[in-house]
């Protein structure tokens, strides 16, 4: 009878573990950096794109999502920091984040598009 419900124990274990690991691998994988893109459900990145999109401190077009990371990062090299008020530049190192991060998640991956 102790052989049992330890076994029953162990299997429980088992179960909650796998479903706590395939929920950590979802949620992992739902804050994807190794697409060329930033995805239109990126509100965050929306956000802070649009910010400076409204300032006029990027020309870039941002009504067509997803936007390539590459076109941020070089609408990016474009701004005057110096110029930037202090939601523009918080706005502006969001940015140079995500974009460097996305780029260091595909340097492992023979990609050339964030250079």
């Amino acid at each position: 009878m102790l052989k049992i419900v330890k076994r029953r124990k162990h299997s429980e274990h088992l179960i909650r573990l796998f479903r706590n690991s395939s929920l950590a691998l979802v949620l992992l994988a739902s804050t994807s950096y190794g697409d060329p893109w930033a995805n239109a459900g990126d509100e965050r990145t929306r956000f802070h794109i649009q910010v400076l999109k409204d300032s006029g401190k990027i020309r870039q077009p941002v009504s067509t999502w997803p936007i390539m990371w590459v076109e941020v990062e070089a609408s990016l090299t474009d701004v005057d920091v110096k110029m930037l008020n202090r939601r523009e530049l918080w706005s502006y190192r969001y940015l140079k984040h995500v974009t460097s991060r996305a780029k260091r998640a595909i340097s492992g991956v023979k990609s050339g598009y964030l250079a």
